[in-house]
C-alpha cells in the first residue's frame, strides 16, 4: 500500500493490486508505524476504515481514521447483564491507564451500557471500571470512556 495523504486524524492509502484480505467500511485495523518516536515500543495504532473506492483504472483507495495512537490488548466483562456481556470478551485499551485521565476502551458491539460496571483485565492487572461516555457505536464495535473504581 502507498500512503497518499496524511492529516492529524488519519490518512488515505492506495494500491494497484486487489487487496488479499476483504475489508469493509467500519472495520477496525491495526496500523504499524515506521520506527522512531511514533513507535517507541513497536506497538500498533488503531484505525477504522471510513471510506473505500475503486477507480475505473482499478486503483484501490482507502480512507482510515486513527482512533488510538497506542493500544494495549485487554479482556472485559460486565458485572451485570446477559451471558454475552458477563463473560470475558476481547477489548482494546487506547493508551495507558497509568498515564491518562481519558481512559478509552474499544470492545465488540453491544458491550456499552451507560454507567455499567465492568471488570477489565490488562496484562496481569484486574481493574473495576464504570462506563462513562459512548464515543462511537457501530455494528462492529463500541468505543467508550471509562472511569476506574476504587
Amino acid at each position: 500500500w502507498d500512503l497518499i495523504d496524511q492529516g492529524p486524524g488519519g490518512f488515505s492509502i492506495s494500491n494497484k493490486a486487489k487487496p488479499a484480505v476483504q475489508a469493509r467500511v467500519g472495520d477496525l485495523i491495526g496500523i504499524t508505524r515506521a520506527s522512531g518516536a511514533e513507535n517507541r515500543d513497536g506497538n500498533l495504532a488503531l484505525g477504522v476504515i471510513r471510506w473505500m473506492m475503486v477507480s475505473e483504472d482499478k486503483v484501490y483507495r482507502v480512507g482510515i481514521q486513527t482512533i488510538a495512537a497506542e493500544i494495549v490488548p485487554a479482556a472485559i466483562r460486565a458485572l451485570t447483564g446477559s451471558a454475552n456481556v458477563t463473560r470475558f470478551n476481547r477489548a482494546i485499551i487506547a493508551g495507558d491507564f497509568s498515564r491518562s485521565d481519558d481512559n478509552v476502551v474499544i470492545t465488540g458491539a453491544g458491550m456499552f451500557n451507560p454507567g455499567r460496571e465492568y471488570e477489565l483485565k490488562v496484562g496481569d492487572d484486574q481493574l473495576r471500571v464504570r462506563s462513562d461516555t459512548l464515543v462511537e457505536a457501530t455494528v462492529n464495535f463500541n468505543h467508550f470512556t471509562v472511569t476506574p473504581l476504587a
